[in-house]
């Protein structure tokens, strides 16, 4: 049985919307950084951008400071249960990635400290949006994060190493669409654990 030109048209609308949507781009700066001129995209991680100070060497680096997350919304307003629920969301799941191999503390006194600044752009899933494919699948109603993270040496007042991302969440997951953050949370699990892995690439450089 032949397709008919009207379902043709309808799978090559879908399957370009998918192929745009896994084309990495750098994100929309949200103006926290300091400096977006340097940022290039990880070889190993797709859509994770960053830049770092050549002369710095973050071996030396054993203490991680994370400091409260600046949170907003993107074209809607966040209620302040939901900003703090997402900011210390955040900031815990980065102070959980890097226990592993730093000190995590609020030592303020203490030398040779990175500390790590956040800021973090979100937008909720869209229950109703995620029922039928053709609404979930071109990501219509998909929560998801843009965030950016500054590493800063406030001893030496010093940018070492910046990120910046953008992604919404797993169009294919029907449980997380129907959740208004469940995308946006596991896009910045993951994040924070992909950034946690690439300082750690830096050791010794």
């Amino acid at each position: 049985m032949r397709e008919s030109p009207k379902v043709k048209g309808l799978f090559l609308i879908f399957f370009v919307i998918f192929c745009v949507g896994c084309i990495s781009s750098q994100p929309r700066p949200l103006g926290f950084l300091p400096s977006y001129e340097l940022m290039r995209e990880s070889p190993k991680v797709k859509g994770l951008f960053f830049s770092k100070d050549p002369s710095v060497k973050i071996k030396k680096y054993r203490q991680i400071i994370v400091e409260p997350v600046f949170v907003s919304g993107k074209n809607i307003d966040l209620d302040k249960y939901e900003t703090q629920y997402i900011a210390d969301y955040f900031k815990d799941e980065l102070q959980e990635a890097f226990y592993r191999s730093y000190i995590v503390s609020d030592n303020l006194e203490s030398k040779d400290v990175l500390y790590v600044r956040s800021a973090v752009e979100v937008w909720p899933s869209e229950p109703i949006l995620n029922i039928h494919f053709s609404t979930s699948l071109p990501a219509i109603g998909i929560g998801g994060a843009s965030i950016e993270v500054e590493f800063f040496d406030a001893e030496a007042d010093q940018s070492i190493l910046s990120f910046m991302a953008s992604e919404k969440g797993d169009r294919f997951n029907k449980i997380d669409g129907f959740s208004r953050w469940a995308h946006t949370e596991k896009v910045l699990k993951k994040w924070a654990n992909e950034i946690k892995s690439i300082v750690d690439g830096f050791q010794g450089k």
